[in-house]
């Protein structure tokens, strides 16, 4: 097996699957150092995220299904699924995962690191494989600059191509990957997560050996993310070095931070970018990728809004991440099959009960609950922790069931500044080419589509489809959905029905609200005697229409028979009093 640009993937496949490894195909990287994903260009992680719609939950051994895989993908990555038996240190060069390492050899000895599995990655890090205790699951960060990828995780394996050109390699070639060779990491470093960040302080309050790097690294770190140069890095190591630092780092080591910092991107300088119109349009194309047509688009925000516990949101969410699942169709339209992540308000036993009764129990519906996050994280934390969830899954959808319950908290809904501060992350995702839906309470009174959403209408002037859901005179089971937004696609009024198969599109809801009031005139005009000395009043339409099967109340009444004098269909007699009220009569 050659190391290089040219190598047959399948021979390389073959020589992972026959060592226990399962595989995985991972999107690969084209000529421009592009990956070659939807993105493309604006990929976050090029090159770094599986094809399959369950992500690396589709990785096998079965090599006639990757076979098919590579057949369909011949010029992917390939991608190695983690787990405890065979754990990957993941060493991140650009994050100062190499001075980090090279500290934890300082504290307990090269020999500790060894592995049959050594890879020097494109990006020139490492990975490391070792073996963890059974239900290991992966750590990120383990420390600064390093991960700990086990069950559940994945890695670009070799011969993978980075986006900066360079080959994953194995370190020495050719490898021998005997998983049975694999030995532990030092116990104490994945003891717990309090663990993460290693004590360095010794009894005298400064830092010690094998906490200066790390520190002194960190420092650097973020003076670069402020725009800082190289040589006032170096200045301000130096100084802190001799301060600090109990033992001061000698000075080589201290270049090698300085170096490896250097090699940073350094804060965004202007801070205000403009762009042209033209580069714009061809950077991103103006065509609209719809997930659901009119509902749901890539790069975009929707908003669903009903009354709570009543118009039944979260029952046609579900509906619709069942069909994006699988590629059917919903309501009639076509959707694009993804993987899903749903943030959800609901606990446990509802909701479980819920994904098994619309058959959406799947590995490629991710989920997260309130209850799941240990100690207090910020909303802006959760958008990332999902958006970075979703890059392993090449998952393209993410659901906020409910936002007020994920982003408001105990902030003011009704407070735009709140709202705008709960939307922010949220806005940076779908940048990123996700689509959102999130879903709000409607306002007790309701009101226009725009409008009905509880709390500050900032919301909904953030998002870019803005859609309501509420009950429709049909019958309980039946709904009417409102949509408006910037693309002509969402401007529809459609009714709906849950059926015992699903949610069915039973046409345009003006036109069936037409049709439905016409029905109505026609019945309460068959209803009329053709003789005015038989006329009816309210009270006795009410009668024979409550023993009718389209029975209604008295205001509705009303305005029918107000409308079907002003047409001249019906004629009035009486007076209106107690004594001789109004009767109707059609001649």
């Amino acid at each position: 097996m050659s190391a290089n640009s040219s190598f047959d993937s399948f021979e390389v496949i073959r020589f992972y699957v026959n060592h226990g490894l399962r595989v995985v195909p991972v999107w690969g990287i084209d000529d421009q150092g592009q990956c070659m994903c939807h993105a493309g260009a604006t990929c976050p992680s090029a090159g770094k995220h599986p094809i399959p719609g369950n992500g690396v939950h589709s990785a096998t051994t079965d090599l006639s299904e990757l076979e098919a895989w590579w057949r369909d993908n011949p010029c992917a990555n390939i991608g190695i699924a983690t787990s405890a038996e065979f754990s990957i240190l993941d060493i991140d060069a650009k994050n100062g995962g190499l001075n980090t390492f090279a500290t934890l050899e300082n504290q307990y000895g090269a020999e500790a690191f060894q592995s049959p599995y050594r890879v020097r990655t494109g990006g020139g890090g490492l990975h490391i494989a070792f073996r963890s205790p059974p239900g290991t699951r992966s750590r990120n960060p383990l420390l600064p600059g390093i991960d700990y990828k086990a069950e559940g995780g994945m890695i670009v394996a070799p011969y993978s191509r980075h986006r900066s050109g360079n080959l994953y390699l194995f370190e020495p070639s050719p490898p021998n990957v005997d998983l049975s060779m694999l030995c532990s990491l030092p116990a104490e470093l994945l003891a717990s997560r309090t663990n993460v960040q290693p004590s360095v302080a010794t009894s005298s309050g400064k830092i010690g050996v094998g906490g200066r790097n790390s520190t002194l690294t960190s420092i650097a770190g973020k003076l670069r993310e402020k725009g800082i140069g190289g040589a006032a890095i170096e200045a301000a190591l130096r100084s802190l070095n001799q301060i600090v630092c109990e033992t001061p780092l000698p000075d080589t080591e201290l270049q090698r931070v300085v170096a490896s910092v250097a090699t940073y991107a350094a804060g965004v300088q202007p801070a205000i970018a403009f762009i042209g119109a033209d580069e714009l349009v061809a950077a991103v194309p103006p065509q609209v990728q719809w997930v659901v047509p009119g509902l749901v688009a890539l790069g975009g925000i929707t908003e669903l809004s009903g009354q709570p516990k009543e118009a039944g949101k979260s029952t046609l969410i579900r509906a619709m991440v069942s069909a994006i699942l699988s590629g059917a169709s919903f309501l009639g339209m076509t959707t694009m099959r993804c993987s899903v992540l749903m943030l959800s308000e609901e606990r446990d036993g509802s909701l479980s009960y819920a994904l098994a009764q619309q058959g959406i129990a799947l590995p490629s519906l991710r989920l997260l609950q309130r209850h799941r996050i240990a100690g207090p994280v910020s909303w802006p934390d959760i958008v990332e922790a999902s958006v970075a969830e979703m890059r392993k899954l090449d998952a393209k959808v993410l659901v906020v069931d409910t936002l007020s319950h994920w982003a408001l908290g105990d902030s003011d809904e009704n407070s735009a500044s709140d709202a705008l501060k709960a939307m922010e992350p949220l806005l940076r995702a779908a940048a990123e080419g996700i689509a959102i839906i999130i879903v709000r309470h409607m306002r007790k009174s309701g009101g226009e589509t725009v409008t009905a959403a509880r709390g500050s209408s900032a919301i909904t002037g953030a998002v870019d489809i803005v859609c309501t859901l509420a009950h429709h005179s049909a019958g309980d089971t039946f709904r009417v959905l409102d949509a408006t937004g910037r693309f002509k696609e969402s401007i529809f009024n459609l009714v709906i029905e849950l059926t015992p198969s699903g949610y069915i599109a039973r046409g345009n809801g003006q036109q069936m609200a037409q049709q439905a009031q016409q029905a109505l005139e026609d019945l309460i005009i068959s209803l009329l005697p053709q003789d005015e000395a038989s006329a009816l009043t309210q009270n006795d339409l009410l009668g024979q229409l409550g023993s009718s099967s389209k029975p209604i109340g008295r205001t509705k009444l009303a305005e029918v028979l107000k409308e079907l004098l002003k047409t001249g269909e019906i004629k009035l007699t009486g007076q209106k009093t107690r004594t001789n009220p109004a009767r109707y009569w059609a001649p």
